[in-house]
């Protein structure tokens, strides 16, 4: 891992998104593994997951890999297509800055997905996310911005025919006032 491939990762996106990911990638050097255990016989271990050797993809696009059915009234985008919006919202409820996991998810990030349910809306369908993962790293990220009375339910369904990957997630949710 190198701030090469961070700098690789955002070459294609704002300023201030690769100064964010530089900076996540930094702290992510700082801080120091937390150890895991799960049970009596779970335990996980970073060195397991080889992420020195992971390929990362250069773009934020799902090529592919996320279905959703479509909801009328509700806006669903990538991060591509409207950095400003993530920009307002990236961040602020899951810190990169506090542990090495989030540190490392903002620093190499690939997927990138923003759903927007606007005032006054109720959707009675479930908006589902269907996601077949092929690569053996996923770091995706979705922001959920409910504005006030609205009202959504989301299934998010993933699958993998790989044996091993490793899959990172963060999901910021900004819920207003009776939604």
């Amino acid at each position: 891992l190198s701030k090469n491939i961070v700098e690789d990762l955002s070459s294609k996106e704002p300023e201030w998104l690769k100064e964010h990911r530089i900076n996540s990638y930094e702290k992510f050097k700082e801080l120091t593994i937390p150890s895991f255990r799960y049970g009596l016989s779970i335990i996980l271990r970073p060195e397991d997951f080889e992420i020195e050797s992971a390929e990362f993809v250069s773009s934020l696009k799902n090529p592919a890999e996320i279905k959703m059915n479509k909801i009328n009234g509700v806006d669903v985008f990538e991060f591509s297509d409207n950095y400003d919006e993530v920009k307002r919202y990236m961040n602020k409820l899951v810190r990169f800055d506090k542990d090495k996991f989030s540190s490392f998810h903002n620093a190499f990030f690939n997927k990138g997905l923003v759903i927007r349910i606007p005032k006054n809306t109720e959707v009675e369908e479930p908006l589902i996310l269907e996601r077949n993962i092929n690569e053996r790293y996923s770091f995706e990220y979705i922001i959920i911005i409910a504005e006030p009375s609205s009202s959504i339910k989301i299934v998010d369904n993933s699958s993998s025919s790989k044996n091993k990957i490793f899959r990172s997630k963060i999901v910021e949710l900004f819920l207003a006032e009776n939604s």
